[in-house]
């Protein structure tokens, strides 16, 4: 997102604070998420954990003038509070003017296993991808070049994302892979999500799966979770 337009409208409501919100069709994920409701000029009137309210405060992230800041944190230390937001802010609403500024870009909260799941295997789907990686707000990481993933004779992929280092034998199908994932003959790969340097042996079949780095599927094995709950296989592991 544009966090300049957030700056800017954060100035011209001469707020305390400017709280980012956006608007959900209400899923698990968001049941700890605080909410907030406003007035006809966005400012914030009461923020609470009301399941029903769609109007979220989502990622954590506000404006707040550096001295107000530490003003309010020096006052929970006097008074013994440990949380910033809910005793230095959500107590001192009625004596502070909160702002929201609501984005509406593409948005989602990943606070669980089964939402990064969800919410990974979403970006599959060509719009979400483009919002989120779009050329005029990049996404920086770490680097890690590798050779481009080989696909041999017997390698069949379809809607799915693959990245550098790899050796696809095999199927895959609606899946994410991360980088140096080696897949065998007669491998089937659905639904899941590969973390780096995993190797699915020759005639394994997984699906909606979970695996995190370094593990190995070893030959002809069945590995199947449910698309609302994943099974998942920890790092470093031979199955």
């Amino acid at each position: 997102m544009d966090y300049q337009a957030l700056f800017n409208s954060h100035l011209e409501s001469k707020a305390d604070i400017t709280l980012l919100t956006t608007h959900y069709d209400l899923l698990p994920e968001h049941d700890a998420c605080l909410k907030v409701e406003v007035d006809a000029d966005n400012q914030v009137k009461t923020i609470t954990n009301d399941t029903k309210n769609p109007h979220v405060f989502s990622g954590g992230v506000y404006v707040i003038k550096k001295s107000l800041l530490y003003a309010l944190i020096e006052a929970c230390i006097a008074n013994y509070k440990e949380n910033f937001f809910l005793d230095g802010v959500i107590t001192n609403l009625n004596c502070l003017k909160v702002h929201s500024y609501y984005y509406e870009g593409y948005s989602v909260i990943i606070n669980s296993i089964d939402s990064y799941y969800k919410q990974s295997l979403a970006l599959l789907e060509i719009d979400n991808y483009r919002q989120l990686f779009s050329e005029w707000e990049r996404v920086y990481t770490k680097i890690g070049n590798q050779a481009p993933t080989k696909y041999n004779s017997s390698a069949k992929v379809s809607r799915s994302m693959i990245a550098t280092g790899g050796v696809i034998n095999g199927e895959v199908d609606n899946s994410i892979l991360f980088r140096g994932v080696k897949v065998g003959k007669g491998a089937k790969i659905k639904n899941s999500i590969i973390l780096q340097h995993c190797t699915i042996r020759d005639g394994a079949h997984i699906e909606n799966v979970i695996l995190d780095k370094d593990v190995t599927i070893t030959e002809d094995q069945l590995l199947k979770g449910a698309k609302e709950q994943p099974f998942i296989v920890a790092k470093n592991k031979t199955v």
